[in-house]
């Protein structure tokens, strides 16, 4: 069963709802494709196996998370999959995990377009520190980080989990539009990735969660939305079925 937003939260937000489609709703959908967009972390880098926060600084990817990136690009082609655009982060990691991915799928990477609005959550003063360090140098901070509820929160020169939501329901709301009925594969962050299937499922930031979603790298959320429709449908989250058999599922 689907789930409902009570309640937008600004106009570009976008959610499940319970209700089914009406007859009016059904009879669109057999007239276009959907229009798809594979939202797809980067591959495994030298500061996730370091335990450093990276934000909107940078670090090179591994051996395993190229193998990773092109395991997706791989499975990609081999499941006929026609990628209409391909989207990128304008962070390195990213840039190069959605290079790697072209490759697999035997695209030409001089078609990936970057999206600063795509990037990382700007974490401040822990960006580049282990997290041992940050909890050294910023307990209060740290404290402050993952106990509070409130969505305007930010650490000193990072972002709010809100200014992170809003930047991200503007590109995908722009790549509804430009690629209507197509299928669009987007390399993008984990926090990114993370704070927008929570935006879409109405799912609150829980500080101290029972569970929690796993965003892996290179792991793919599938979203859909119908035609004549405004809203978009998770049709899968985590998914690293490309790397279940090799062990590279990264952070």
């Amino acid at each position: 069963r689907k789930m409902t937003s009570a309640k937008p939260r600004s106009p570009l937000t976008m959610c499940l709802t319970s209700e089914p489609l009406t007859a009016e709703q059904e009879r669109a959908s057999t007239k276009t494709t959907p229009t798809t967009v594979l939202v797809v972390r980067h591959g495994e880098t030298e500061w996730n196996t370091q335990g450093r926060w990276q934000g909107q600084q940078d670090s090179p990817l591994t051996q395993e998370g190229i193998k990773q990136a092109l395991l997706l690009g791989e499975r990609l082609k081999k499941a006929n999959l026609s990628v209409d655009a391909v989207y990128s982060s304008d962070l390195l990691r990213a840039r190069r995990s959605a290079q790697v991915l072209c490759e697999g799928m035997g695209l030409d990477p001089a078609l990936i377009r970057e999206n600063k609005d795509m990037r990382e959550r700007g974490f401040g003063i822990f960006e580049g520190k282990t997290r041992a360090e940050v909890s050294d140098d910023y307990p209060y901070e740290l404290n402050m980080y993952y106990s509070s509820n409130d969505d305007n929160f930010k650490v000193e020169g990072g972002e709010s989990r809100r200014e992170l939501v809003d930047r991200s329901l503007k590109w995908l709301a722009e790549i509804g539009e430009k690629h209507d009925g197509e299928t669009v594969v987007v390399v993008t962050h984990g926090a990114v990735v993370s704070a927008l299937m929570r935006e879409m499922l109405s799912i609150p930031y829980d500080p101290k969660p029972i569970a929690d979603l796993r965003i892996r790298n290179t792991c793919v959320c599938e979203v859909r939305r119908d035609p004549g429709s405004t809203r978009w449908t998770v049709l899968s989250i985590g998914d690293v079925a490309h790397t279940e058999a090799t062990g590279l599922h990264g952070e």
